[in-house]
């Protein structure tokens, strides 16, 4: 490059204009043009790759030598042909315009040469860097995510796997499971489960998603909403699949509290927290429910009014706590007296209310024995000692009372009650409301037990007999 300058400086007539023409147009070529330029097509080169999605060319130090050469080249070039053919006929007042543009029209051929390769073509294919440099940044991505991610061929065997997965199945997240299946890290059954699904999503090629408890290498129990899809290559042709296993245990957690906090929030609405039977308002729900199921299907059903005799004298001798646990003990009596799918609840104070459904084969009456003696066959063990405690019930039925309403039939319930305890109390009454029927007196359902109780003495200096 020096030579071509010295060339052209001692080949020029000692003109004082013409001989800093050769210098204008080297360093025009070289400085003004060259480096500039060049700096310009680098840039140029690094926002393409911003906005290209293949890559650009890299615009390297070959390029930048060649283009500064043909500069160069093309500067000297034009001054010889302005020495040979023109120079001698201009003034010297436009030489210095006439080269100046010379230059500019010889070297724009260059400028668009050189643009042309420094641009990159859209369809110009990603390098095998790039590519490697794509593949790290999704195995990082893949890595830093918190669900279990994972891709597996047509045998079931993992051929990419993150840190999550890894660490799940083995309990580190740096072993390799590649090339492994299932029943490597799970027990059979469970193993055989995974591969049963999986070849079945293979051969559908329809994804699944399903959730359920899991155990990770460490037995922990994990509650995972797992999805699986078909891995298909450029052919749509399935390849293998992939699965997402997302770790929900907290959220489940949470769920079953809040379903169990809903169950005790619709227990207390519904049941007497003492004795953990229905409560009133429940009760009578239930018994207005079972009163028109039994009109509309001509069924007959038992309302019994239950009353612990001298119950007042336990709360005054012996203080609330103790008769707060002989309501608990008769209540769970009660329970244990009746089906299934009769209905025991607290009326109120020492007052329950049963339903007993479909009485039509049975007499009320004697179900009412049966429940009264129940309660007073076996003295109650309170922490003030054993007492002997009574019941008084009232019997009703709904065949007997269609017409009525159910606040009249606890009216009518009540009033047999009254009866029960103004006969002696311990025994049963049933009120009928149809024309000729006998009534039983109070006296032939006194319970044969606490007869004999009474007439032997035995039990009042043992335990507190409450029925008198």
């Amino acid at each position: 490059m020096a030579a071509l300058i010295h060339f052209a400086t001692h080949s020029l007539p000692h003109s004082p204009i013409l001989h800093r023409v050769p210098i204008v147009v080297v360093q025009t070529s070289l400085a003004g043009t060259i480096r500039p330029d060049a700096a310009s097509f680098r840039r140029y080169g690094v926002e393409h790759s911003m906005r290209e999605p293949d890559g650009p060319t890299k615009f390297g130090k070959q390029q930048i030598l060649a283009f500064e050469a043909i500069s160069a080249a093309s500067g000297i070039g034009a001054f010889l042909v302005l020495k040979h053919f023109w120079l001698r006929q201009l003034s010297s007042g436009g030489c210095e315009a006439a080269v100046a543009a010379f230059v500019l029209l010889w070297t724009a051929p260059a400028y668009f040469l050189l643009y042309r390769k420094a641009t990159p073509l859209p369809t110009r294919a990603a390098s095998p860097a790039a590519g490697d440099a794509d593949l790290q940044i999704f195995r990082t991505v893949i890595d830093s995510l918190p669900d279990r991610i994972y891709v597996k061929d047509t045998q079931s065997k993992f051929i990419l796997t993150n840190r999550a997965l890894r660490e799940f199945a083995t309990g580190s997240p740096d072993t390799d499971i590649v090339g492994k299946d299932d029943f490597s890290f799970f027990p059979d059954p469970v193993a055989a489960r995974f591969h049963k699904d999986e070849q079945a999503i293979l051969d559908s090629g329809i994804p699944v998603s399903h959730s359920g408890w899991d155990k990770d290498a460490a037995g922990n129990q994990v509650w995972t909403l797992t999805t699986k899809v078909p891995f298909r290559d450029k052919e749509g042709r399935i390849t293998g699949l992939i699965g997402i296993g997302r770790d929900l245990t907290a959220q489940k957690r949470l769920e079953e509290s809040l379903v169990h906090a809903h169950k005790e929030m619709r227990h207390k609405a519904t049941h007497d927290a003492l004795t953990s039977l229905l409560n009133r308002g429940m009760i009578l729900d239930l018994l207005e429910r079972e009163l028109h199921r039994a009109r509309r299907e001509f069924r007959s059903s038992a309302l019994l009014l239950v009353d612990v005799d001298h119950f007042k004298l336990v709360n005054d001798g012996l203080g609330h706590l103790v008769g707060d646990e002989v309501l608990r003990e008769v209540a769970r009596r009660l329970t244990e007296a009746v089906r299934s799918y009769d209905f025991v609840g607290r009326y109120g104070g020492e007052e329950f209310l049963l339903v007993l459904s479909n009485c039509d084969n049975g007499n009320p009456l004697e179900r009412a024995e049966e429940i009264r003696k129940s309660i007073c066959s076996t003295p109650i063990v309170s922490s003030r000692g054993t007492m002997h405690v009574t019941v008084s019930i009232g019997v009703l039925t709904s065949s007997d009372w269609s017409s009525m309403s159910t606040e009249e039939m606890l009216r009518q319930a009540d009033t047999a009650l009254y009866i029960a305890k103004a006969a002696g109390r311990n025994c049963c009454h049933h009120i009928s409301s149809q024309p000729g029927s006998k009534t039983p007196t109070p006296e032939l359902h006194q319970s044969k037990a606490c007869d004999e109780l009474r007439r032997t003495g035995l039990l009042p200096n043992e335990q507190i007999i409450l029925a008198m």
